[in-house]
């Protein structure tokens, strides 16, 4: 766990980082060299001064220039590398590239002087309102706390933008500011979002009872809905919150015996728990892994292939790295604490194949085989289902093996339509996979 943590941190300081080792290198060849480099910033609306987009943020003028860009720039591209990771990448290079083209239109410049503006100032003010604005944009209460930490800090740049000091390039503060805006609206509907949380709804499934039983009220306990507050801890939005739902048994009534009884299929039913899977879980994750993946195939497989498989992808080493990898999730199901099956979906660079930031992965549903036909499997799906809906994915996608008749049906019984074929390898037999789809918005 704690290797896992730091991993996280250096994902999300170490481009920083870079970033600012870079501007002190050319500060240091600069000064040392004399090096002349701020001919490389933006003379606006000269084919020389184009070079100034890409390479003025990184040169400086002094080293107090310098030093107060250089904590600034770190703290707000950390923040956006931690809470908007899915979209760091674009969102800083699209700030890099429309503050630079806009400073080169809009800046000033003088016909007997050249004017050059340089500096990652620009890069800060984009870099602040787009975490002010993408908060505010996504209506989402957690990450308007981090809009308002952007402003207790750096509120004060707004004087920046104003010509107040004409020393001081004030437009490309203002392209930067503006750059930010844009570049967060138009990115509010990717990365975290605001969830919409409601109950999931339960079926009660019928088939089982006879005509001559009937329904008691269902009693209802605000006591057993449970509040997960470790839910999305490591995942893509890390304020996420998703209750449980544990159902209460179904009493019913024999009309002829006037006796109460509850059909097996229900007390099942009714006593699942769908459980987030920790670190602590991992070899109670490893048995039943490997025991539902043998129950499942070794009757059409042999069994050299089975044990490889069995030994390369549920060893605890492999099984660590995917329950601390920040864009998968596991859940067990249980019944009085016993695990009987468990699933795994994957979400962005996680997914095994389709890697879209609006999709997710259902990678693993499996059920020891003493509870298929129980309505396990639905239970687990039906967790994948809301934790899509919760998260606003356009769509949900899996792979099953063209052999499975039993999950190809199970999942054509929920929706999803076949969109495509990829090998899976089990041992050294190359196997086709049908790829399922099911579209939600």
């Amino acid at each position: 766990m704690r290797q896992s943590v730091f991993k996280e941190l250096v994902s999300v300081i170490l481009y920083p980082a870079l970033f600012l080792m870079l501007c002190w290198a050319v500060f240091w060849a600069d000064n040392v060299f004399h090096l002349d480099l701020y001919n490389f910033g933006v003379s606006p609306r000269t084919m020389s001064g184009l070079k100034g987009i890409l390479f003025s943020p990184f040169i400086h003028a002094d080293f107090n220039h310098i030093a107060n860009n250089s904590f600034p720039v770190f703290i707000l591209s950390s923040l956006i590398f931690y809470f908007y990771k899915p979209i760091a990448w674009p969102a800083i290079l699209w700030i890099f590239v429309i503050s630079g083209i806009w400073l080169w239109v809009g800046g000033r410049n003088n016909d007997h002087i050249p004017n050059y503006h340089f500096g990652a100032s620009t890069l800060i003010y984009g870099f602040s309102t787009f975490l002010f604005f993408s908060g505010v944009f996504r209506k989402h209460k957690q990450l308007m706390v981090v809009s308002a930490l952007v402003v207790f800090l750096y509120g004060s740049i707004t004087w920046g933008i104003f010509p107040f000091d004409r020393t001081m390039s004030w437009e490309g503060h203002l392209f930067g500011a503006i750059s930010g805006i844009l570049v967060a609206y138009n990115y509010r509907k990717e990365g975290p979002q605001k969830q919409e949380y409601h109950w999931p709804e339960e079926e009660i499934d019928l088939e089982h009872l006879d005509d001559d039983v009937e329904i008691a009220p269902l009693s209802f306990n605000k006591e057993e809905y449970k509040y997960d507050d470790t839910f999305w801890k490591q995942s893509l939005d890390p304020f996420q919150i998703v209750y449980h739902f544990k159902p209460t048994v179904i009493n019913t009534i024999d009309k002829k015996t006037n006796s109460s009884e509850v059909p097996m299929n229900s007390v099942i039913k009714n006593n699942i728990e769908i459980i987030k899977i920790e670190l602590k879980d991992i070899e109670q994750l490893q048995a039943i892994a490997k025991q539902t993946f043998f129950e499942t195939f070794a009757d059409l497989n042999s069994e050299e292939n089975m044990q490889k498989y069995l030994e390369n992808e549920f060893n605890i080493d492999k099984l660590m790295n995917e329950l601390t990898n920040p864009y998968s999730e596991f859940y067990f199901a249980k019944i009085n604490n016993d695990v009987i099956g468990y699933l795994k979906i994957n979400f962005g660079v996680a997914q095994t194949e389709i890697k879209e930031s609006k999709s997710i992965e259902v990678e693993r549903i499996y059920v020891l085989k003493e509870y298929h036909g129980k309505d396990v499997g639905q239970f687990l799906y039906n967790k994948a289902l809301s934790l899509a809906k919760y998260k606003g994915a356009d769509y949900l996608w899996l792979g099953v093996w063209e052999k499975n008749h039993r999950a190809i049906n199970f999942y054509k019984k929920n929706g999803f339509v076949e969109f495509n074929k990829h090998i899976f390898k089990l041992g050294d037999d190359d196997q086709t996979d049908i790829m399922m789809k099911l579209i939600l918005k």
